[in-house]
């Protein structure tokens, strides 16, 4: 289907009762959606219903809001949420028809979320108030919702209108069994429509880099092999060797190279892997690049649960295994017995002075944190270690999360470090997160997010939809570091 252009588009949308948009990488969705809401609230009747605009993420949430203030859009023309937060809303509301009075689910419990609502709007009792409160609902990201969601808005359209924007090409979640595009969305959520002019590369004057990206989703769509034979003034291709040892060195190589170029420059590495994703930027720490973190990262809970099963005695080796995780200048390898620090330590409880000089105080608090009631003093350790001219931290969202638990357990926030680490990232979720200037991240973790540099490491496994957003997230340049000109997506 031909793509429209915004003013048409918005026209189509308005009046579609059940419909789709496919949106293409960069190709102006955000913009698309303000546009739709800013036409409704300046043309229509002063009687007509606000929009409903939901999103998966508060994030999400928040890139659109600031969109829609940039047009001058009055907050009351439009109701704008995530998908969780709306359907715990009216579930909660309501809760003997949902069957579902829990305010405060946790993870698991979230699906049962989406079932009451489902069970709720099924049910018919909110039929008027639905249709009172909104005019259309516009569903963004779709191709991100699993089946729970979709049922959820398949019966939402018996009531509403409804039009939803997503791109099959970055249906990435598959963790998630998310609904699938030709087979069920299509069927009861038509297209009527696509976004496919590079608004970002354009913008960017780089439309020429846009356009190579049209031909790259071209073949992606149709099961052709990705060329990366011929560079151009935006794309690099370069060899990566198989062996870990020169593969590794290749990767930091490259990333050196490019560590001065204007703007902000991701490395996309494993999706699968932390520990992969870490052991990059640990080789760039002089670089000052940093992980990003998922939010369920799992270093951060195997580590808070190691430290609050520690007994006093092995307390510093606990600490110490865990800052290793998230800064070079500590020690290679565990239990760390004879880096300077620990030895440091050892020579002041048998009296003697060894590394006062290099560690001052430092070697005080890590004695006292293996005593009793030495948990007390972890975050001084921590931040010891943090603030050292000696030490580059590679994960600092890690280390950040990390010492905001320590502080909340101080103070009496929370009864355990990992209570107090899963209240950390559950905020995280709400607040967004700073992204660093030089990072290493996945798909999972880099979709949505736009750069100026990306330097894509191949991995095992990578599908199209992983190749296409990857390559899809930096304006100025691209290179990609794999084995073969031609690679074949799985």
């Amino acid at each position: 289907m031909a793509g429209y252009d915004q003013a048409d588009l918005t026209k189509v949308i308005i009046r579609t009762k059940a419909g789709s948009i496919v949106a293409a990488a960069g190709c102006g969705k955000t913009e698309q959606i303000a546009l739709a809401i800013k036409y409704i609230a300046a043309n229509e009747s002063s009687n007509s219903l606000r929009p409903l605009i939901l999103t998966h993420t508060h994030a999400g949430v928040d890139v659109l809001r600031q969109r829609l203030r940039k047009h001058s859009v009055p907050g009351p023309a439009y109701q704008l949420d995530t998908i969780a937060s709306w359907c715990l809303r009216y579930a909660t509301a309501y809760p003997v028809t949902s069957g579902f009075p829990n305010q405060e689910p946790k993870d698991a419990e979230w699906s049962l979320v989406y079932q009451a609502a489902l069970r709720l709007i099924q049910s018919g009792a909110v039929d008027r108030v639905l249709q009172s409160s909104y005019g259309l609902v516009l569903v963004d990201e779709y191709q991100d919702c699993d089946p729970h969601q979709h049922e959820l808005f398949v019966a939402l359209k018996e009531r509403l209108p409804v039009c939803i924007f997503g791109d099959p090409l970055q249906s990435i979640f598959d963790f998630n069994d998310v609904v699938a595009w030709e087979t069920q969305v299509l069927p009861v959520f038509p297209e009527v429509g696509r976004l496919t002019r590079p608004w970002r590369w354009e913008n960017a004057q780089k439309e020429g880099h846009g356009n190579w990206l049209a031909r790259v989703r071209d073949d992606l769509e149709n099961g052709r092999k990705l060329d990366f034979s011929i560079n151009t003034d935006c794309f690099e291709w370069i060899w990566l060797p198989d062996q870990d040892g020169p593969k590794g060195a290749k990767i930091s190589e490259v990333c050196r190279d490019r560590k001065d170029l204007d703007g902000r420059l991701v490395i996309i590495g494993n999706s699968s892997s932390e520990n992969v994703r870490a052991g990059i930027a640990k080789k760039l720490g002089n670089q000052h690049f940093s992980v990003i973190e998922p939010i369920g990262c799992i270093t951060l809970f195997t580590q808070a649960i190691a430290l609050d099963k520690v007994k006093d005695g092995k307390r510093l080796i606990a600490v110490m295994t865990f800052l290793s995780k998230c800064m070079t200048g500590i020690g290679e390898k565990a239990p760390f017995t004879k880096t300077p620090f620990m030895k440091a330590v050892n020579s002041k409880r048998k009296g003697g002075k060894a590394g006062r000089t290099r560690f001052g105080t430092l070697i005080d608090i890590g004695d006292q944190v293996d005593q009793a009631d030495g948990e007390n003093l972890l975050l001084d350790l921590v931040l010891g270690f943090r603030d050292r001219h000696d030490t580059r931290c590679f994960r600092r969202e890690l280390l950040s999360a990390m010492i905001s638990a320590l502080r909340a357990v101080r103070v009496g926030e929370a009864a355990s470090l990992q209570e107090a680490v899963a209240s950390v990232r559950a905020r995280s979720r709400h607040l967004g997160r700073v992204i660093p200037r030089r990072c290493v991240g996945s798909t999972l973790l880099v979709k949505g997010l736009e750069f100026e540099h990306a330097v894509i490491v191949e991995y095992p496994g990578m599908t199209k939809e992983d190749w296409y957003v990857a390559l899809t997230r930096a304006t100025h340049s691209v290179t990609v570091l794999s084995s073969s000109k031609w690679v074949t997506p799985v």
